[in-house]
C-alpha cells in the first residue's frame, strides 16, 4: 500500500510539472512574443541550453590588416606572398584570431576552418592540414609559416583519429571553400541573422544548430496567401511554445543537477553546465560571477591518468613539423583552453579534479613551435580580466585573441620549443 501511494504521489508530481511548463509556455507565447528572437541572440551556451543568459559582446577594435579572401585569392593566387596560413576549429576564427595576427605581424594571412571544407568528407583540423598537404594545396599556397589549431576538448577524440592519407585536391577544396562562403554570403534565415556583434563565421554553425531546435514548418499547401498566413501563425506559436517550454525544462534542470536540460537527438548531445566563481570575471550585471560551460569540457577528467594519447598527439606535431621544415615553413601548434580548464582556480567550492593537460604537453620535446595559449591569457586572469571568454559563450572574446596575437609577436615565437 505505501508503494501505491508513492507511486500516485510521484505521478502527481509528474503531471503537474507537465501541467505547469504547459501553461507556461502557453502564456509566455502569448504575452511575449519577442521572445524567440531573445534565445536567438544568446552565445552558443545560451542556445545549446535553453538558458536566457545576458552576455553583453562589444565589437572587435583595432584591426588594420584582414585576413586574405579565399575567393579573391583563387582568382588571382599569384598576387599574393602568403606568410601564415591557418588551419583549425572555431577556435581559430572566432575572435577574428587571423585579422590580429595579421595585423600584428604585418602579415598576409589566409585562414581555413574544418567546417569550412566538411561536406562529403569529413576531416579533423589534423587530418585537414595533412589533407591539404598531400592533395599539393601547401605547395600551392608556399606559405612561410603554418598555424595548427585545435581546441582541447578535441584532442583526445582527434589525436585517435589522425589520417596520414588524408587528401584533398585543390579542385575539391576550392569547391568547399566557395561553396561555404556563397552559404555565409545568402544566409536568410529567420532563427538566426547576422549582427555587428556576431562573427559571421560562426552563423554556419548556429543555423544546423536551430534545425533541430525550431519545428519543421506546416505542410499547407504552397502559395496560397491564406495558408500562408495560417503557416506563419502556427510557425510562430510551436516555435515560441518549444522555445518557453525548454527554457522551463532547463531552469529546473539546473536547480536539480547544475545543468541544463538535453534534448535526446544526435546534435544535441550536449548541456550547459553552471558553476559559480569566486569573483566577478564577466560585464554581465546579472551573471558576473557565474561560469557557463560545455558538458564536454569534463570529458577529459575521464582520461587525466592517460598520458599516452598526449604523446602520440606530440610525436604526430613532430612528425608533421619535420615534414613542413623540408620545405622552409615554420609550424606551429595552438591548443586552445577549454573554458571550464581555463578558470578552474577560479570557481567556487570546485569538486573537479584538475585538467593536467597543459602541464603533460608542457613537458615533452616539441620540434615544432608550441603556444601554451592557457599560460599567455592566465596573466589576464591574474589581473582580474573580465570577458577573457564570452559568458554565454564557449569561446574566447576578441580581447583574448588581440592579447594573444601581440604576445606572439613577431611570430617567431619560440617558447616551450626544443631543438
Amino acid at each position: 500500500m505505501k508503494s501505491d501511494s508513492s507511486f500516485k504521489i510521484l505521478l502527481t508530481l509528474i503531471i503537474s510539472l507537465i501541467l505547469i511548463i504547459t501553461v507556461l509556455a502557453i502564456s509566455c507565447s502569448i504575452y511575449n512574443p519577442n521572445l524567440v528572437e531573445e534565445v536567438k541572440k544568446n552565445g552558443d551556451l545560451g542556445r545549446i541550453g535553453w538558458i536566457p543568459i545576458d552576455s553583453p559582446k562589444t565589437p572587435a577594435k583595432n584591426i588594420t590588416i584582414q585576413r586574405i579572401n579565399w575567393i579573391k585569392y583563387f582568382e588571382n593566387p599569384e598576387k599574393y606572398d602568403i606568410d601564415l596560413l591557418i588551419v583549425g576549429d572555431s577556435f581559430s576564427d572566432v575572435g577574428n584570431l587571423p585579422d590580429y595576427l595579421a595585423t600584428y605581424n604585418d602579415m598576409q594571412v589566409l585562414a581555413v576552418r574544418q567546417h569550412a571544407i566538411n561536406g562529403n568528407k569529413t576531416f579533423t583540423p589534423f587530418n585537414l592540414l595533412i589533407a591539404m598537404d598531400n592533395g599539393g594545396i601547401i605547395d600551392k599556397i608556399n606559405p612561410k609559416i603554418i598555424l595548427l589549431e585545435q581546441v582541447e576538448r578535441e584532442e583526445y577524440d582527434r589525436t585517435n583519429e589522425i589520417n596520414f592519407n588524408s587528401n584533398i585536391s585543390m579542385d575539391e577544396f576550392e569547391t568547399a571553400i566557395r561553396k561555404s562562403e556563397n552559404k555565409l554570403s545568402t544566409i536568410n534565415n529567420p532563427i538566426m541573422e547576422m549582427d555587428k556583434n556576431t562573427d559571421s563565421h560562426e552563423i554556419i554553425d548556429d543555423i544546423n544548430m536551430f534545425q533541430y531546435f525550431v519545428p519543421p514548418s506546416s505542410q499547407l499547401r504552397q502559395n496560397d496567401p491564406i495558408n500562408e498566413k495560417i503557416k506563419k501563425t502556427i510557425n510562430f506559436s510551436s516555435e515560441s511554445f518549444n522555445t518557453v517550454k525548454y527554457i522551463s525544462l532547463s531552469q529546473i534542470w539546473l536547480i536539480l543537477t547544475g545543468h541544463s536540460y538535453n534534448q535526446i537527438s544526435d546534435f544535441l548531445k550536449y548541456s550547459t553546465y553552471k558553476l559559480k566563481l569566486s569573483e566577478p570575471l564577466f560585464t554581465s550585471p546579472k551573471d558576473n560571477n557565474t561560469l557557463y560551460f560545455l558538458s564536454d569540457d569534463l570529458l577529459y577528467l575521464n582520461y587525466i591518468d592517460d598520458t599516452i594519447w598526449i604523446n602520440h598527439l606530440n610525436s604526430h606535431l613532430n612528425t608533421l613539423s619535420n615534414r613542413f621544415a623540408k620545405k622552409n615553413i615554420s609550424f606551429y601548434y595552438l591548443s586552445a583552453p577549454d573554458k571550464f580548464d581555463f578558470y578552474f582556480s577560479c570557481i567556487e567550492d570546485n569538486t573537479y579534479p584538475k585538467n593536467p593537460y597543459y602541464e603533460q604537453m608542457d613537458g615533452l620535446c616539441h620540434s615544432y613551435h608550441y603556444i601554451n595559449a592557457k599560460e599567455i591569457l592566465n596573466k589576464r586572469l591574474s589581473d582580474k580580466e573580465r570577458d577573457i571568454y564570452w559568458l554565454g559563450d564557449t569561446h574566447w572574446s576578441w580581447m583574448s585573441t588581440e592579447y594573444l596575437s601581440s604576445q606572439i609577436s613577431p611570430i617567431n615565437y619560440s617558447i616551450h620549443v626544443s631543438d
